[in-house]
């Protein structure tokens, strides 16, 4: 991996994305005064969702609500694989996770070159069914490919139950 693409791993080199993400999670806080300090609620897309949840294993205390959207590669829940393949070396804390609503959401139509964002989805959804957590059936959005704006009324609607915003 290289250049921009480097954040989907959290860590790379002496760079940690996730602690630049809290930190701008506390400059906002700081700044506008106004905003809840407790867990946010967090949305990935393609590689953002590849980065989302990564995050959400490393500090599932600072996420109340995740929802990963088309990853194009995921991290198991597999103590027996490094990272970024597996949490091997990781301190991932299951009991912390399960405390979180997560969905997981692909278009039905996003295929291309190799394994699909579809078999992905599975797999990751499969891990964090196997490792105890109890996360919902793979979301798929009929007649939609890789782009965020085919998944965005699922997402939203999602966002809202998993809030109380009332139903959807």
């Amino acid at each position: 991996m290289d250049g921009i693409h480097n954040y989907k791993l959290i860590r790379y080199n002496t760079t940690n994305y996730g602690e630049i993400l809290l930190e701008l999670v506390a400059f906002v806080t700081r700044e506008w005064g106004d905003i809840d300090e407790g867990p946010f609620h967090l949305s990935g897309f393609s590689g953002g969702a590849q980065f989302a949840h990564r995050f959400w294993y490393l500090h599932p205390e600072q996420v109340a609500s995740l929802a990963i959207a088309a990853p194009g590669a995921c991290t198991l829940l597999d103590r027996t694989l490094p990272w970024p393949r597996g949490v091997k070396d990781e301190h991932v804390d299951i009991d912390r996770l399960e405390q979180t609503s997560v969905t997981v959401v692909v278009g039905d139509r996003d295929v291309g070159d190799g394994q699909s964002r579809i078999q992905v989805a599975h797999s990751l959804q499969r891990s964090m069914h196997d490792s105890g957590l109890h996360v919902g059936e793979v979301v798929m959005v009929k007649g939609a490919g890789h782009e965020e704006s085919d998944l965005q009324v699922t997402l939203e609607q999602w966002f809202q139950k998993s809030m109380g915003l009332g139903d959807v």
